[in-house]
Parts: structure tokens; sequence; C-alpha cells
């Protein structure tokens, strides 16, 4: 049972980009991120994306960037033979692999120092679908009911692009990110099942990529 339809990217993405100045990307680059939450089934996770930038005035800039993160725990859940109706449950050594892949938009102001070194500093809103999988140790899927849902969420995040060479359009970067996705895909049943994905996470990411900068027209 999904609470929410399959995200539509490509219309989202669309509309974020409309939101962009007409010029051409600033900036293009791709990063790797590892991260921790407070949230039971995202302890360690790790992923990657990509990004742009666009410039509105020299400090004020819009970031666009894609991201996808996974992780994978190991603890007692429990498993059902069958479900609905649920037959031959009982407690089981499970494993979770979970991902959770987002969209965000953001506006940040930026101070450099020549073109060796630019700080950038600002937060901004992102559309995020996580997807579980979780399975016993005798094969049998876990009591993860609702394991597939959209959420909104809000972020701030600080970085940092260092340009070893002026004569090379390339930057190192680096990022500090603290993400809340506001999960509320919720069972409603009473009991409550198992619904990790029924309360909000926070995510503490780190980030290092390379970015390329764009030729000027």
């Amino acid at each position: 049972m999904h609470r929410f339809a399959i995200p539509p990217w490509g219309i989202l993405a669309g509309l974020l980009l409309s939101f962009c100045p007409p010029a051409a990307a600033q900036e293009l680059g791709v990063f790797t991120t590892i991260a921790s939450s407070d949230h039971v089934e995202f302890p360690s996770p790790a992923g990657f994306g990509g990004s742009a930038l666009f410039e509105i005035t020299p400090s004020l800039l819009v970031r666009l960037a894609f991201q996808r993160i996974s992780d994978e725990t190991l603890k007692i859940g429990t498993v059902c033979r069958i479900y609905s109706p649920r037959i031959e449950c009982g407690p089981e050594m499970t494993e979770t692999s979970i991902t959770l892949t987002g969209l965000r938009a953001g506006l940040f102001w930026a101070h450099g120092a020549g073109d060796f070194f630019r700080f950038r500093l600002g937060g901004g809103g992102s559309f995020n679908q996580a997807g579980a999988e979780a399975n016993g140790v005798s094969g049998r899927r876990a009591d993860f009911l609702l394991s597939h849902g959209a959420s909104l969420g809000a972020f701030g995040r600080v970085s940092i692009a260092v340009a070893p060479y002026a004569s090379i359009p390339f930057r190192i970067t680096g990022g500090f990110t603290s993400h809340w996705a506001f999960f509320d895909v919720c069972s409603g049943e009473d009991p409550p099942a198992y619904d990790p994905l029924c309360e909000t996470g926070r995510f503490t990411e780190f980030e290092i990529g390379l970015a390329y900068e764009v030729p000027r027209g």
C-alpha cells in the first residue's frame, strides 16, 4: 500500500528549473555523501548526487541538486508467512535495505576570495522518495507494511569550493548539511504497525566532490 503515487520527477525538475534565472548554469558538480541520522532505519547512510548552481547576482545563487543515499540495518523484526490476513507471524532477525532519493532547491549567499576560494551559506526545501525492503533470515518478508512514501523536507547548508589551479576550470568542493525529511507514511492501524516512515528524520551530511565552472559567454 502506497501513501503517494510515484512522484513525477521530470515535472518536478522542470518546475524547479523554472524558478532559476534564464542564464546557463554557473557551475555543475558531482559529489559523494556520508551521513548520520537519528532515524532508526538510516543510522549511517551514504550515497552520491549532482548539482547545478545558477547566479542571480555575484553574491546570490540558486542551487539545484539530486541526491540518493542508502543504508542497511540488521535487527529483530516480525515476519509473517501470509499477509492480509497475517498468518504465522513471529520475531526473527531481519535485514532492511532502504534508500532516500530527493531533489533539493535552495538559495545561497556566496563570498569569494578571488577565484581560489569560495564560501556559500543558505538553505531551502526538498522533495524525497523513500523505498525499503525488509526480509527475515528465513527469506520471508518482514512486517514493514508501508515501505515506500514521498515526503517534503527542509535543509540548511554551508559549503566551500577551492580552485587549486586558476588555469583549470575545476573546483574541489566540500559541504555540511542538516536535512529534515518530514516522513508522514503511517498505516493508521490499532495497535500501530511498525511504521518507520511515520516520523521526521534528521540527517547530518558531509560531502566532497568536484565542480566544473561553466565558461561565461
